[in-house]
């Protein structure tokens, strides 16, 4: 029963993650060209920053830089808010993102807070 509930949970925040980061970047055009880097500040685990970019390269890596005794996460979903995965950012600060096209990052903090960016 607890597996049950785990796979749920997680079911159900990722699809509210999908439906919080759909809204983050529906003017495709504001972040088509200009934007080479975003950034933010988490304010605990109830918190989250989300960003937008367009690339039509086929692949773009994004390099993050966050407080190093913070834990941050990052949730890639693709143009239709489909999941593509989450990032243990602990576990290596770039992010290789292929196919081109409009990808959505959903920055969240394990634990603490601070400040995040990322460039591309």
């Amino acid at each position: 029963m607890k597996i049950t509930t785990k796979i749920t949970g997680l079911f159900l925040l990722v699809i509210m993650l999908a439906a919080l980061c759909a809204s983050c970047g529906d003017d495709e055009d504001n972040n088509r060209y200009e934007l080479s880097s975003a950034s933010g500040n988490v304010d605990g685990k109830a918190d989250w920053d989300c960003f937008g970019l367009y690339t039509e390269d086929q692949s773009i890596d994004v390099v993050f830089t966050w407080p190093r005794n913070a834990d941050f996460m990052v949730t890639v979903f693709g143009r239709d808010q489909n999941y593509l995965g989450e990032f243990h950012l602990r576990e290596g600060n770039t992010i290789n993102l292929t196919g081109g096209g409009q990808f959505f990052l959903l920055v969240h903090c394990l634990n603490s807070t601070g400040a995040w960016s990322a460039s591309w």
